[in-house]
């Protein structure tokens, strides 16, 4: 039986919402697939074969490991490889469940 746990993070824009900036280049998604982690697709859409924001959350990166500080670890390397302009993420993901 397999035992894991995850951990998230999910790279969005300044000032979430609606009216978030739309069209900015998003890099890294497959350097974070090749680290292990898992990206879920939410403000983006692809603009003449290039992927960009779509305002918003636009990503959710998932870690998977046998222990949570793992999981974490490996979703957050995944969150660091992605990059777009206004890029922000929360950097607590986790932190009730450490302690």
């Amino acid at each position: 039986m397999a035992s894991w746990v995850c951990g998230g993070g999910r790279p969005g824009q300044r000032g979430v919402s609606r009216h978030s900036a739309a069209g900015q280049f998003i890099t890294g998604v497959g350097k974070a697939e090749s680290l292990g982690a898992r990206v879920f697709h939410a403000g983006t859409k692809q603009k003449n074969g290039a992927l960009v924001t779509a305002g918003g959350r636009v990503l959710t990166v998932v870690g998977q490991a046998d222990h949570l500080e793992g999981a974490i670890a490996q979703a957050y390397s995944g969150v660091e490889a992605i990059a777009f302009a206004g890029a922000q993420f929360r950097r607590d993901v986790g932190s009730r469940e450490r302690g």
